[in-house]
């Protein structure tokens, strides 16, 4: 993909709202997964389905879809919780009109006729 390119897609991925932890106030999920796992696996983008939209690719990003947390103790710093391990993935930032730009996975995108914005 290259930038200008004009696509159609009907996934993309948006961030979740609240994806903080609080350590000293975990909720039922995040309590559920540090009993069990030992670690809460924090998910931070997901992927949403909607109706076909249509716009140009206008960037080209890496980022960080979900990340491992994991209580760690410091001898200066006490208990607190620490990224261990994280899930990146390159997304296309694409602009569909003026409220706001989507991340979208390549193999969600599909390439129009006439695809270039310069055509």
């Amino acid at each position: 993909m290259k930038l200008g390119q004009r696509v159609k897609f009907s996934c993309s991925l948006s961030k979740q709202s609240g994806y903080g932890v609080d350590m000293d106030n975990y909720t039922v999920e995040q309590k559920k997964q540090m009993e069990e796992n030992g670690y809460i696996n924090l998910i931070r983008y997901k992927s949403r389905k909607h109706n076909v939209k249509q716009g140009f690719v206008c960037g080209r990003r890496n980022i960080v879809t979900a990340a491992i947390l994991e209580e760690i103790e410091d001898p200066y710093r006490g208990w607190y919780l620490a990224q261990t391990h994280e899930k990146s993935e390159t997304v296309y930032v694409v602009a569909c009109d003026m409220r706001g730009l989507y991340r979208v996975r390549e193999e969600d995108l599909e390439l129009l006729e006439g695809s270039t914005c310069n055509n």
